[in-house]
């Protein structure tokens, strides 16, 4: 998850000055909005005073005044509406703008970051970026950066109005405002931490369900302990105990403080009331000052709202620094391909958020032979696969197709080199034959379809409502087996000379392991291979086997030459050959009860 702080932790500065160096382009226009909402603010004090005027005509038996001072009254509220509609209308198109450009900022960064950034943030993380964050960036240039200097402006003007006017009764105006400040800021001293805990947690509770719809199908069919939602019970249970605290520390207090900045009649009527009484001041004054308190006590309560919006985009500013900060990667832009499609690793070191993940690995591959890759779960196997495709670049040493530095390769040129089967496979919402074309989009329909019986796609795809031009999405059930025939038929088509399979076997039962066996066969034919390995047995005719633990090399040679080293490797196989004779015979037995 891109990372969350507050203005003091990282962002890079002030999070309105950071706004405003997004909307460089369209300071101009920001300006006149900004000047339409200061002149919005200002004639909050109209009706006020035409309300003072209006009430001395009355006393005075001038009808006529009375009702011009009316008309003047609702002509300053409409003013008032008129410029805050202009001031609103200003910023909201340059909102879309700034929305417009970011999303543009945001895609061009995405081409210039790493694969491998591609897999350590989640899709919903990008949305939430993309989409929701670009969205939300709407409210702090369309609003935060107009109203804040009105939310300022306009309560010191109208303070300084009634000061002029009576020095007394603008104080008792302000004295409960400033008491509810004073309330605030004590009762809400760790509020900043809450509220910045209940957007993180909210948007934590936003990806785990997004993950909890996505696997449903498999839980509802084998997790009969629910274990697979414990994950979503835990968010949801510490979100509501987030939002207790959260009620308590940020929520009344809040409360407090606008009760605290509307109750300032309940100071200014008895003092007004004294004064008219003991002092001689007049009746227009006291209707003045009534509706101004009035007028002062929103302006000032609306400051809070501005607060608010100020700490949400401190979190969509951090989110988006985060991702800008990102490193990007240096890749050539001319040059040819590689020369051969041998493959050399020399001295590679590789950390990956600072744990070392691959220690000093050299080995090479020749061009037309294969490579399996095995070791336990967190030995590198995986790392290797993906330093080959410069999802990272290497910490120390090179790596070599065809005797050129990938890092000297243009992205282009290395990919039309490399197909991979991944073990995550990841089929787009369109249809088969849309899936398959992704290896080759200009490929002949007779090319696709020869891919396709390559890898057995067709035995299954006739039996699908529309055949090929069937959709994949969530209507559609797949086995994994079916979409990893999908994933090789897109290997085929693409018909890369070098091929990297990330243990492409590791899920599928065994009836599905001969045909997709039989689809492998077919895609690996005079390829140069490399098999992250899952199953052992698939991999036992490999040219050379590679024994990875720890980042590093510990054992390499043929199967027979591992086997009889009796190590690491041997260790694996004969653990391999334990279960799946157990297998065999759970299924035997099986068989026999039926």
């Amino acid at each position: 998850m891109f990372q969350t702080e507050s203005v003091g932790g990282a962002l890079g500065g002030n999070v309105l000055a950071i706004i405003w160096q997004l909307i460089a382009r369209y300071r101009a226009r920001m300006w006149l909005a900004i000047l339409f909402g200061t002149l919005s603010a200002l004639t909050t004090i109209l009706p006020a005073v035409g309300a003072g005027f209006m009430v001395g005509a009355l006393l005075d038996g001038d009808r006529v005044t009375a009702a011009l001072w009316a008309g003047s009254m609702i002509v300053g509220a409409a003013l008032m509406i008129v410029l805050f509609t202009i001031s609103t209308s200003i910023s909201h198109l340059i909102a879309a703008d700034v929305q417009a450009d970011q999303r543009q900022i945001i895609g061009d960064k995405l081409k210039r970051v790493p694969l491998g950034f591609f897999t350590r943030f989640s899709a919903m993380d990008l949305r939430r970026v993309l989409i929701d964050d670009v969205e939300k960036l709407e409210d702090g240039v369309a609003h935060l950066i107009p109203e804040i200097t009105a939310a300022y402006v306009g309560p010191v003007a109208l303070l300084v109005i009634m000061a002029a006017v009576d020095w007394r009764m603008a104080l008792a105006a302000l004295v409960p405002t400033v008491l509810g400040f004073i309330f605030m800021m004590i009762v809400m001293r760790d509020g900043v931490e809450v509220t910045n805990r209940y957007h993180k947690l909210q948007a934590n509770i936003a990806t785990t369900m997004g993950e909890v719809v996505k696997v449903i199908p498999v839980v509802k069919t084998y997790d009969n302990s629910g274990s697979a939602l414990i994950r979503a019970h835990q968010a949801i249970a510490d979100f509501q105990d987030l939002i207790t605290d959260w009620i308590d520390r940020a929520v009344v207090p809040a409360n407090w403080f606008f009760l605290f900045a509307t109750s300032n009649l309940l100071v200014l009527t008895p003092l007004s009331i004294y004064l008219l009484d003991i002092d001689g001041t007049d009746l227009p004054t006291v209707t003045f000052f009534h509706l101004a308190a009035m007028s002062l006590a929103l302006l000032i309560a609306g400051l809070f709202g501005i607060s608010n919006r100020t700490r949400q985009q401190e979190g969509v500013i951090a989110r988006w620094q985060s991702l800008m900060a990102y490193p990007e990667q240096e890749v050539a832009t001319t040059g040819d391909g590689p020369d051969g499609s041998d493959i050399v690793f020399s001295n590679v070191s590789f950390r990956y958020d600072r744990a070392l993940v691959l220690d000093d690995v050299s080995f090479d591959v020749k061009a037309g032979t294969s490579l399996a890759l095995v070791g336990p779960s967190g030995s590198g196997k995986t790392t290797i696969g993906r330093l080959l495709a410069r999802f990272w670049d290497v910490g120390d040493g090179k790596i070599t197709i065809g005797g050129r530095d990938i890092r000297a390769i243009p992205p282009h040129r290395l990919a039309e080199s490399l197909s991979f089967v991944f073990q995550d496979i990841f089929l787009f919402s369109r249809s088969v034959r849309d899936n398959i074309l992704i290896g080759r989009p200009d490929a002949t329909e007779e090319e696709l379809l020869q891919a396709a019986r390559a890898a057995r796609v067709d035995e299954f795809v006739s039996r699908l409502p529309k055949g090929y031009d069937t959709v994949v999405d969530g209507s559609l059930s797949l086995s994994v087996g079916q979409k990893q025939r999908i994933s090789i038929a897109r290997a085929l088509l693409r018909n890369a000379p070098i091929l990297v399979l990330d243990e492409a076997t590791a899920y599928n039962d065994p009836e599905n392991e001969r045909e997709l066996q039989g689809a492998i066969a077919a895609l690996t034919a005079g390829k140069t291979l490399i098999v992250i390995a899952h199953r052992l047995s698939t991999i036992r005719h490999c040219d050379n086997i590679i024994f990875l633990d720890s980042g590093r090399i510990r054992e390499e040679g043929t199967h027979a030459q591992l086997l009889a080293l009796d190590g690491g490797y041997a260790a694996q196989w004969r653990t391999h050959m334990a279960a799946r004779e157990f297998s065999l015979r759970n299924r035997q037995a099986g068989g026999d009860a039926s």
